[in-house]
């Protein structure tokens, strides 16, 4: 059966692809569907955390209500097994909050709040649509799904005894390591800045986090496992359980 959220690369064109801005992802291309020029992914396949990090990034994104490319995994790609396709808009210009809509504005600091909670590091930037919808580019370092631990996806069933050890306590290193305090610094310095609106934007999207349903995820899970080992499924969905609770905790404690 086909699984909407893989493309086979075969059925694309490749280029290289330099952005203007931005991108710390290492060699990026741009996919053009053969069938119709007009879908175009950029690719993302340096190495293999980039894609599984971006794919579920956006999974999460959109399950709480804010606007993401489309992401697609590919398979086939020369050179790399593990691949992650992001739409490419044509038409996308840079955001400016100073010049935003209210709905755009509350989306800015809602997706700095999932910053926080998803331990990013990537740089922030914003773009705008075709459709004057406000979305974030460049997500691929986050979850703290790092190179350290990406060589066990590509060393699965073949991993050293002597590395099993360790690879369990990095994995157990990186779901812990929260960066809880961001949560409040970041709410009440960006309060400061940009005042109640941002706040209150910020504190929903916290209270979406704590309560959305997790089982809406299953099928990115189900996905990623017919490409990557199945302990990178199991580490994204606790990952979210974790931060689940820990933003619960923020938000009781800021009531």
């Amino acid at each position: 059966m086909t699984d909407k959220n893989i493309c086979n690369a075969k059925d694309f064109e490749f280029v290289p692809y330099s952005p203007s801005v931005g991108s710390d992802s290492g060699m990026l291309y741009l996919a053009t569907l053969k069938s119709n020029p007009l879908i175009q992914y950029v690719i993302k396949s340096e190495s293999p955390e980039l894609a599984c990090n971006e794919f579920m990034y956006h999974k999460i994104a959109s399950a709480l209500g804010l606007h993401t490319q489309e992401v697609k995994l590919f398979e086939g790609v020369r050179g790399s097994k593990y691949a992650a396709g992001i739409r490419f808009s044509s038409n996308a210009r840079k955001f400016n909050y100073e010049e935003s809509t209210d709905a755009n504005f509350c989306d800015f600091f809602s997706f700095l709040a999932l910053y926080v909670i998803l331990n990013e590091e990537d740089s922030q930037e914003f773009y705008i649509d075709e459709h004057d919808r406000v979305f974030k580019l460049d997500n691929a370092a986050a979850f703290n799904f790092t190179p350290t631990i990406a060589p066990a996806i590509v060393l699965e069933g073949k991993m050293p005894k002597a590395m099993e050890a360790n690879f369990k306590q990095m994995i157990k290193t990186s779901l812990n390591y929260v960066e809880y305090n961001k949560y409040n610094i970041m709410c009440s310095v960006l309060a400061e800045k940009h005042g109640q609106k941002a706040e209150s934007a910020m504190l929903g999207l916290f209270e979406k986090f704590a309560g959305f349903d997790d089982t809406m995820l299953d099928e990115a899970y189900d996905s990623l496992d017919k490409i990557y080992p199945e302990w990178v499924s199991g580490y994204y969905s606790e990952f979210v359980v974790i931060r689940q609770a820990e933003c619960k905790r923020f938000l009781k404690e800021k009531c």
